[in-house]
């Protein structure tokens, strides 16, 4: 097939189905069915579609020699890859907030479950760096420079978005002289404010998709760095522990217990 070691193990990582053998031949048809005009090229040997989406840039983009081959690369590429899908959840959910307030219900919950889905993504991102050598790991952690994935400005936008979507539901909640105990048990709740009930079951969705997006990084990290190891940002497991399974919307999960 000439692929080499490295391909192999992306490949094993991606936990993908297919034989090597069916990939190159399905590879083959794509290429026979490509129309001839789709597949012309610039004096720099790049097509159309490369020059559309940026290829040339986006794979060049390897900071750090220790990053550029091996195990480096490939955890290079699965960080890339969730900085990337990080960057669409802030898209999808930027106007969440706006459409709240406006109680425009509809397009805000829409949001909100496409951008769950993403999160499943991410985490299965994360799911496929569990065979990760330690070793590798520890190996190529300082061209990390003691960065962590909790810096990434589109992942801090999700968080601060999340936020203010949480306040103007609050809003909405009290001025249609409702509680949140209300939401998930009075059955008149679902009949009179079926939008603003059903935003509230995609605030929860979004919500699970991201815990379970956050529990899956925090085995990973446990599995890569160990349980007394310390992340490339100095802090403990214990504490990277309670953040990582907070809720986004603390309150409306407290609200579901049906009072005493």
């Amino acid at each position: 097939s000439g692929a080499g070691p490295y391909e192999i193990r992306c490949l094993s990582l991606l936990r993908g189905s297919l034989s090597m053998g069916k990939l190159f031949i399905l590879s083959r048809i794509a290429k026979l069915r490509m129309p001839l005009e789709d597949n012309k090229t610039t004096e720099k040997g790049e097509t159309a579609y490369e020059l559309a989406i940026g290829t040339t840039a986006l794979l060049g983009n390897v900071p750090s020699p220790d990053l550029a081959d091996g195990y480096g690369r490939l955890f290079l590429r699965y960080s890339q890859m969730g900085e990337l899908l990080f960057d669409v959840i802030r898209h999808k959910i930027e106007r969440v907030p706006t459409h709240i307030q406006g109680a425009q219900f509809q397009p805000a919950a829409h949001a909100l479950h496409s951008a769950s889905s993403d999160w499943g993504i991410a985490g299965e991102l994360a799911h496929s760096l569990e065979g990760y050598p330690p070793s590798e790991f520890y190996r190529i952690r300082p061209a990390l420079q003691g960065g962590g994935g909790n810096q990434s400005p589109s992942f801090r936008k999700v968080l601060r978005t999340s936020r203010e979507a949480w306040k103007a539901y609050q809003a909405q909640v009290e001025s249609h002289k409702l509680t949140l105990v209300a939401m998930h048990h009075d059955p008149s709740v679902r009949e009179e404010h079926g939008d603003l009930y059903a935003l509230t079951q995609a605030m929860l969705t979004f919500d699970s998709s991201y815990q379970h997006f956050e529990r899956g990084h925090l085995i990973l990290i446990r599995r890569i760095i160990g349980q007394r190891g310390l992340t490339p940002l100095g802090n403990d497991l214990a504490d990277l522990e309670r953040r990582l399974t907070s809720p986004l919307f603390p309150e409306l999960w407290g609200a579901i217990s049906p009072p005493e």
